[in-house]
């Protein structure tokens, strides 16, 4: 049951790009791992909230699935050639429409050939900060640190399981840059190949179908606003944290380090090539803002569609 959902929402991406010279589309959706959650959210809303039977809901929910692939990959595809000077794919994740939206005024923020975040250089010791590696390995440092010592030193040093605490934060943080720097040159790969092997595609039966991949594809294009899209996003959420603490809000969102890296990266490397480096730091407030409220009302619809199914609100 399941392979027919998945198979029939990528038929409807495939047939609306098909035929694209009436439908407009041309965005392909091939990231698997979001497309699966995008699949179960949409199948899960239609079975609890609607009160369809499987078939009927898999059908539709495929029908909604691929046509929501086939329209948001294509409205960033300006946007994603002009920041990746025209490399051939465009973006299939989860910030499809928040690119979208920020590439439409990030212009009027600043000018990108006079503020290029690649070409800022620290003064002094600061410039040890002027290479995204090192700079990622010392945030990551610092912010996994403050979180973990916050839960008090001995329950750091049990998650060391032996090693010194310190060494035990200092490791994490090392990781975390070293599985960046796997990821970024995995990517380069990986676009070159999709780009190569898709092209028999377009020559032979879609003409006009673009590759859509991970959202990573975009972080080599411009390193270090990646990496200060990832430092402000993780400012914004601990800010959006700060606001649902003084509302009482009976939600406290606790977003893990992927998501925010995968979310301000990619978008500031867009803000950067638009808008130049003054409108990302604005845009990454912004981004945890949204994000945040999102996923509390995700988690409110979620107790009232359980409660209408007779089931535990409880999650």
């Amino acid at each position: 049951m399941s392979d027919t959902f998945l198979y029939w929402r990528f038929f409807t991406n495939l047939v609306l790009v098909l035929f694209g010279r009436y439908t407009g589309a041309k965005g392909i959706f091939l990231t698997g791992n979001t497309g699966v959650s995008h699949s179960q959210a949409v199948l899960w809303l239609i079975v609890f909230w609607l009160g369809f039977g499987w078939v009927q809901s898999i059908v539709i929910a495929g029908v909604l699935t691929g046509v929501f692939w086939a329209f948001s990959t294509t409205l960033i595809v300006k946007p994603i050639a002009k920041v990746t000077n025209n490399a051939g794919f465009t973006i299939a994740h989860n910030q499809m429409l928040g690119l979208w939206f920020f590439s439409k005024f990030a212009h009027k923020f600043g000018d990108p050939e006079k503020h290029d975040a690649e070409n800022l250089k620290l003064p002094g010791w600061l410039a040890i900060f002027n290479h995204n590696v090192t700079a990622i390995a010392i945030v990551m440092t610092l912010f996994v640190g403050g979180f973990l010592l916050a839960t008090g030193i001995d329950n750091v040093q049990l998650m060391a399981k032996g090693k010194p605490w310190y060494i035990y934060i200092i490791n994490l943080g090392l990781q975390f840059s070293m599985y960046m720097v796997i990821l970024l040159q995995g990517v380069r790969m990986m676009v070159g190949e999709i780009n190569g092997s898709f092209k028999g595609w377009q020559d032979r039966f879609i003409p006009n179908a673009i590759p859509a991949v991970d959202v990573a594809a975009l972080l080599p294009f411009s390193p270090n606003a990646a990496t200060l899209g990832f430092v402000f996003c993780t400012f914004g959420t601990i800010f959006s944290m700060g606001i649902l603490l003084l509302i009482h809000s009976p939600i406290m969102v606790l977003p893990g380090f992927v998501p925010l890296f995968f979310s301000g990266g990619p978008i500031g490397v867009l803000a950067n090539r638009m808008g130049g480096i003054s409108f990302r730091y604005y845009l990454y407030f912004l981004v945890r803002d949204y994000s945040d409220f999102r996923y509390g009302m995700g988690h409110s619809f979620n107790r009232a569609g359980k409660r209408r199914c007779g089931l535990d609100g409880n999650i």
